[in-house]
């Protein structure tokens, strides 16, 4: 059975945009403030530092896949054999 591509719900879409954007916020502060941490971060966000760390990754989201969110459309993603 072949598995069709259904768009992402708004909801999550909206969620997943402002992830994005929050998780770039967060790594301009790290950056350019000598005094922010991950710690500082969690305990301003009300989250443990590892939910600031295992997030963080969104911020380096490729912006094809981070238009493609905002406008709603399927990406399709290929895996290369290695």
């Amino acid at each position: 059975m072949r598995k069709q591509n259904r768009p992402i719900r708004a909801v999550s879409r909206a969620r997943l945009i402002e992830g994005i954007a929050k998780r770039r916020l967060w790594l301009n502060e790290i950056v350019s403030a000598a005094s922010a941490s991950t710690q500082k971060i969690a305990a301003r966000e009300g989250c443990n530092e590892r939910s600031v760390c295992m997030t963080m990754s969104l911020a380096f989201l490729s912006p094809a896949l981070v238009k493609s969110a905002i406008e709603a459309k399927a990406l399709r993603v290929r895996a290369d054999p290695e």
